[in-house]
């Protein structure tokens, strides 16, 4: 059962949507996601407020990179794959008949728009400007960058929290979390739509998105985004990376070593 009792006015402004955070959160299969984030410094609209997360953007990216099966195309740029604690995150796509991502900026009719950018009433009207997403971001759901786009984590250790920045929601975005190739759980765009409120429409509200795994063994070391129509965008993917279990007693026996090491050092140099 959802602990939100009513959402009046989503993308009220970034005070409520912290609030939000304290209050939202909604099962879906191993998978608990919240709602709320920090306003970023940079333009980009939410970030996450998730303690010990790590942020990676796609400011360092040239608009209209698509995001194939090799990183990116023709070239990686510097920026990719980005670099986490105790691993690396690879974003990739099938890369046949447009099925890559993109990075863009701004909106594009039909094809994009901007996460933050709500425009709703007669005549139009931008919800919350200081929301507007206006740097780069991923987008992937239009014929010309179809997705999906993996999000892969390598490393000696896995994931228990992926949140971003996610756009104009829609009910046919989806989120797939697997641990290797097994498939742990899946939210769909009904799904955060539906925890938002009865009322929420679809394509007209932006939330920064948290993703918790529930438990040990919900850890993940792989993300996919979906889109079956135009569109998925995102920013400011955040990731925590944890130990494995199998990884602790052999970091603990590591440290104990190296403590005793340190104790026999001063004992000779007393």
């Amino acid at each position: 059962m959802s602990l939100i009792s009513k959402i009046l006015k989503p993308l009220a402004g970034a005070a409520a949507l912290t609030a939000i955070a304290t209050v939202a959160a909604q099962p879906a299969d191993a998978f608990t996601f919240t709602f709320g984030g920090s306003v970023a410094g940079d333009n980009s609209g939410l970030t996450t407020a998730v303690s010990g997360a790590h942020v990676v953007t796609f400011n360092d990216i040239p608009v209209g990179t698509a995001i194939g099966n090799n990183d990116v195309l023709p070239n990686p740029p510097s920026a990719l794959p980005f670099t986490l604690p105790n691993g690396v995150a690879t974003y990739s796509a099938p890369e046949v008949d447009g099925r890559v991502g993109r990075v863009v900026v701004g909106n594009e009719t039909g094809r994009f728009r901007a996460p933050g950018q709500v425009i709703v009433g007669n005549p139009p009207q931008d919800l919350d400007p200081a929301l507007d997403n206006l740097t780069n971001y991923l987008t992937l759901g239009s014929p010309l960058e179809r997705g999906p786009v993996t999000i892969s984590f390598r490393g000696p250790a896995r994931l228990n929290y992926f949140g971003l920045y996610l756009g104009s929601i829609d009910g046919f975005n989806r989120i797939r979390f697997f641990n290797g190739t097994n498939l742990l759980g899946t939210v769909t765009g009904g799904q955060i739509l539906a925890a938002l409120g009865p009322n929420t429409p679809s394509g007209r509200v932006t939330q920064y998105v948290n993703f918790f795994a529930s438990n040990k063994s919900q850890l993940f070391d792989r993300i996919e985004l979906i889109s079956a129509s135009p569109s998925l965008e995102s920013d400011n993917h955040a990731f925590r990376v944890v130990p494995t279990p199998a990884l602790v007693p052999a970091a603990l026996g590591f440290a104990g070593a190296m403590l005793r090491k340190r104790k026999k050092e001063a004992g000779v140099k007393a």
